[in-house]
């Protein structure tokens, strides 16, 4: 179907599905599909004290790390969920998660860690969907936005607009999630990324037919998609300053730049990337040090790579992919360190001005994402849950 078409289609959809007005509450999604659990978690999570092997002290910011708790991954419809995105907000931190099984196989969850004691986080609320995958998370005030994907035939969604892939907003109340949800149809089979600024959310989807896309929260367009911007590959996108920047992967790797704070397709600067991202369905990440103007992108087998975004050469400034099995699923920065998942290989900590390896986190397991508000550190490992890090 053409695109320009497809687009069109999709915002009717919404409107008649989610659409929300001064008058009336938005469509929610059935509460059978979400349980919520506010209690009874500390069987999740085993404490540690132990000191992070160090290759040598950093040249700015002299910290250690230490290993403070294990957490273990929910179980839904009796399927082990893996962790797919990490969010903080004030002294929490907010996790998804998705079942990494077949095709068909569809759950996910949101839970809430307090961190307001580094060394002792706690597991304080949880949201379970039996039908749905969680692959990304972001938050801000009292709402939680995520993305993911459903069944195309549970989920009732026009095959023309969808092949599966959604975008929900969860409230809040008190600090701990509810089963107060709105959903809609995004375009492909599954949402990538989603991030929030202003009254719109930004969100990417799909290798295939998807792309980036602007959806309204204001209440006369509410989940309505309002721009388009469709490419294969369309991975990740973030906004940590006056500019929106986007990844899309695969084998001729770009970014999408979006100047000013303003999604305007036809008027962005496109970077093409020398290093390329596979493989080509991994979920290759994007994070930027916007102070720096710095883009690190985690390139799976390629490695991980630093961008300059004032150049827009495209070529890396920096580059880090050490012998080993892992591929770097993930990467995360704070102001002194960088932050490299690579798999079965570990987590890599990297001083920020050298990319030196100033420590090393293996386990059993695999590191597929990682983040960090600067003081902890939150490393999703597969279907044996989380690994959380405290800096010294």
């Amino acid at each position: 179907m053409n695109k320009l078409v497809l687009g069109a289609i999709a915002i009717g959809l919404f409107t008649v599905s989610c659409q929300k007005d001064e008058n009336t509450d938005p469509d929610s999604i059935e509460t059978s599909r979400v349980q919520v659990k506010n209690n009874n978690f500390d069987d999740r999570i085993t404490y540690h004290d132990e000191p992070v092997e160090s290759t040598g002290k950093t040249s700015n910011g002299n910290a250690s790390f230490n290993y403070v708790a294990n957490v273990t991954s929910p179980v839904v419809n009796g399927a082990v969920l893996s962790a797919s995105g990490i969010a903080f907000q004030g002294n929490k931190a907010y996790i998804s998660y998705h079942w990494n099984g077949a095709p068909s196989d569809y759950a996910g969850a949101i839970e809430v860690v307090d961190i307001s004691q580094p060394t002792q986080p706690q597991i304080i609320s949880a949201v379970y969907f039996t039908d749905t995958d969680l692959n990304e998370i972001y938050v801000q005030g009292n709402e939680v936005y995520t993305v993911g994907s459903r069944s195309l035939s549970n989920s009732g969604y026009d095959p023309n607009i969808t092949s599966g892939a959604v975008v929900d907003v969860i409230r809040l109340q008190g600090g701990q999630l509810t089963n107060q949800v709105d959903e809609a149809p995004l375009p492909s089979y599954s949402g990538n990324s989603v991030f929030r600024k202003g009254n719109d959310l930004y969100v990417t989807s799909g290798n295939t037919g998807g792309g980036a896309f602007e959806v309204s929260l204001k209440n006369n367009q509410y989940l309505n998609i309002t721009e388009s911007d469709y490419y294969g590959y369309s991975k990740f996108g973030v906004d940590e300053g006056s500019m929106y920047v986007f990844l899309q992967g695969g084998p001729n790797a770009k970014l999408h730049v979006h100047n000013s704070n303003k999604f305007k397709p036809n008027n962005k600067t496109v970077i093409n990337l020398a290093n390329p991202t596979a493989p080509a369905d991994g979920k290759a990440v994007l994070d930027v040090d916007f102070s720096n103007q710095v883009a690190y992108v985690s390139s799976g087998s390629y490695g991980l790579h630093a961008y300059d975004l004032s150049s827009n050469s495209g070529n890396a400034t920096q580059s880090f992919n050490p012998n080993g099995p892992g591929f770097v699923n993930g990467v995360a920065n704070d102001n002194f360190y960088v932050y490299a998942a690579k798999g079965s290989d570990g987590l890599y900590i990297l001083d920020k001005n050298t990319f030196n390896v100033e420590a090393q986190f293996t386990y059993s397991g695999s590191a597929n994402y990682v983040g960090t508000n600067g003081q902890n550190v939150f490393i999703a490992n597969g279907t044996s849950g989380l690994k959380i890090l405290s800096k010294n």
